[in-house]
């Protein structure tokens, strides 16, 4: 007895620890036996499926009994319960097939026939939740998106890898075939060098420029040469730039190269003859000069005279310092004294920043050779400088489209947020109030006064979504720049005072606006209808956040030279932290707590305000109001 009982004792045990197992893996399951009865479903499953209740109280049940809720609940109800028919008809196993819920849940299945010595015993279905990796999978082919159509477009060999040398994107001007583009990316320059059947020299050398550059957080630059089909040595001056993101960490590189084959081929031609080493200074795109062992220029091309504005006989015979700021020399002299000192030194390169005569920034890239004269008593050294200012231009721009991307991207995402938190409320509130009116019509003894209640709410909650829709619209009208300024002289206090009794005397919960008046009444110039919507959004901010406070004010003052609109009220203020951001897409306070609103009003101000020649400020303590000033030109 005692034997069973522990044997009992021990298969309780067991079969508690399998079902703790079964409850807290990743993936819902459900199993079938072989008559169709449910032996097992976890609460993943009833959970995914929406079934209204606990998975113990389905055990033991016909599946039939939860397989039509089971369906309904996928976007495709007809191709899944085809799908399922035939799953089970076949009784073979099938991995990874995706479905997605009418919720929007995606969802990987697994099915397993069960078998025991040959004989069927059931189904096991296995769902996993893939939501995460496919929304992942969606922003990576938005971002492949975005580079194809900006970096395609920038006239520079660019690619971008990341913190492990792989390709994330190379543009057209970097690798010209579209379908070695699409399967380099994910690859590195080993894979690339692998494919064409190179070595993978070339592939070292920018993997330890790569790594330079991760290590110091700076731009490195490498020369590069191969051979073309036609036996052509080509010289490229590539760069890796490590972006860095605001933890300072390094987010990704970017590769750009420009093709440097006529300098090299420059270079090896100065050394062959006088003659030819003369002409090709004078037509180079670069500048050159030389110096001699006590740093005394002997010569300069003409390149060098339109940069610093001295001819070849006001440069020549002058000391190379003259010309360079003390940063500058400083790195020069610290080149040109290893150059001589070191014999296995050639040839030395850095970037440094001028400003001429003519106060015009330039970025140079100066490369430092040394030679002997032509009868080997002196060493000289030959300085090149290669303007790169509009490299390092098309680099910034770069950085800043990739920032103002990733604005872009954060603003999006506000902007949904937004917008759903400001539709959920009057929904919901519709949606309450057409369902009681619906059970008021099936009660003969409701009152005409009840019905009109829930539909007053139904009209207001439709006139708030109306000027929600408007206020976007206005908005979206005002950045595509097809607003209209039309100005007219009006009576500025009879305008005001116009709105005041159309919105504002009184407000919606009974206070009534106070409007005041200083200086002389004079017309002025302005816009209609830009003025009725810039009060009206002032007004109304300042009712809406000073709940159960005195009424706001408007005063209206008028001076010698320019006229000003006051608002003032004692509701909840502005923190300093947000006073900045005022005027700017979906920006508020962050003390608003649960009062509506998108902050497009203030930007439609903004505008407005900036359309008649105006200034706004704003002046504001939490919890004490807010003085909103507004400045306009007679």
């Amino acid at each position: 007895m005692n034997g069973s009982e522990d044997h009992n004792d021990y298969k309780k045990a067991y079969l508690n620890k399998l079902s703790f197992i079964l409850e807290n893996i990743s993936k819902a399951i459900l199993l079938v036996g072989s008559a169709n009865l449910i032996e097992y479903a976890n609460e993943k499953f009833c959970n995914y499926f929406k079934l209204p209740f606990h998975p113990n109280s389905i055990i033991g049940k016909p599946v039939q009994d939860i397989k039509w809720q089971v369906i309904q609940a996928v976007q495709n109800p007809n191709y899944l319960q085809e799908a399922i028919e035939k799953i089970k008809l076949a009784k073979q196993a099938v991995k990874e097939t995706e479905i997605t819920l009418k919720d929007g849940t995606a969802l990987l299945v697994d099915y397993a026939p069960l078998f025991e010595e040959g004989e069927f015993q059931g189904h096991l279905w296995m769902f996993a939740d893939i939501t995460g990796m496919k929304q992942l999978e969606s922003q990576k082919q938005q971002q492949q998106q975005f580079y194809e159509k900006v970096l395609n477009n920038i006239p520079a060999d660019i690619t971008i890898f990341d913190k492990n040398h792989k390709y994330v994107f190379a543009n057209n001007h970097a690798v010209t075939k579209e379908d070695m583009r699409k399967w380099l990316i994910g690859k590195d320059d080993f894979d690339y060098s692998l494919s064409k059947s190179e070595g993978f020299e070339k592939a070292i050398t920018r993997r330890n420029y790569f790594d330079q550059s991760l290590q110091t957080n700076q731009i490195v630059q490498f020369e590069e040469k191969y051979v073309n089909n036609q036996g052509k040595e080509i010289y490229h001056l590539r760069h890796f730039y490590p972006y860095i993101n605001r933890e300072n960490d390094v987010e990704f590189v970017v590769g750009y190269g420009v093709n440097i084959s006529t300098i090299k081929q420059n270079e090896k031609l100065l050394i062959r003859s006088v003659e030819t080493y003369q002409k090709l200074l004078n037509d180079l795109d670069e500048i050159v000069f030389i110096i001699d062992d006590k740093n005394v220029l002997q010569y300069v091309n003409p390149l060098w005279e339109k940069i610093w504005g001295k001819s070849y006989y006001e440069s020549v015979g002058n000391c190379l310092r003259d010309f360079f700021d003390e940063q500058n020399n400083a790195l020069l002299k610290q080149d040109i004294d290893l150059l001589r000192s070191d014999d296995k030194v050639d040839k030395l390169k850095r970037i440094i920043k001028v400003v001429p005569d003519n106060g015009e920034i330039k970025h140079f890239q100066y490369y430092l050779r040394r030679f002997y004269s032509l009868y080997k008593e002196e060493l000289r050294v030959s300085g090149f400088m290669v303007d790169i200012t509009d490299q390092i231009k098309a680099q910034e721009e770069l950085m800043n489209v990739l920032e103002k991307e990733r604005q872009l991207s954060d603003m999006k995402t506000v902007f949904v947020n937004m917008v759903s938190h400001e539709l959920r409320t009057p929904l919901s509130v519709i949606q309450s109030s057409a369902e009681i009116l619906e059970l008021l019509q099936q009660d003969k003894a409701t009152q005409i006064g009840e019905l009109q209640t829930y539909t007053h709410q139904i009209i207001a909650e439709v006139k708030n979504l109306k000027d929600l829709m408007d206020e976007l619209l206005l908005v979206s009208r005002i950045e595509a720049n097809k607003i209209n300024f039309n100005p007219d002289e009006i009576n500025i206090v009879e305008f005001a005072e116009s709105i005041a009794r159309q919105h504002f005397l009184p407000w919606k919960d009974g206070r009534q606006l106070l409007v005041e008046v200083r200086g002389s009444n004079k017309p002025v110039k302005a816009d209609k209808f830009m003025m009725r919507h810039l009060l009206s959004n002032v007004l109304d901010n300042a009712f809406k956040y000073s709940p159960d406070k005195p009424a706001p004010s408007l005063r209206i003052f008028f001076g010698q030279d320019n006229w000003s609109l006051v608002c003032r009220d004692h509701g909840i203020g502005i923190p300093d932290k947000d006073l900045s951001d005022l005027g700017t897409s979906f920006k508020r306070g962050g003390n608003v707590g649960n009062i509506q609103g998108t902050g497009l009003g203030l930007v439609v101000v903004r505008y407005f305000v900036e359309k008649h020649g105006g200034q706004i400020e704003y002046q504001s303590k939490e919890r004490e109001g807010t003085i909103v000033r507004i400045h306009f030109p007679y």
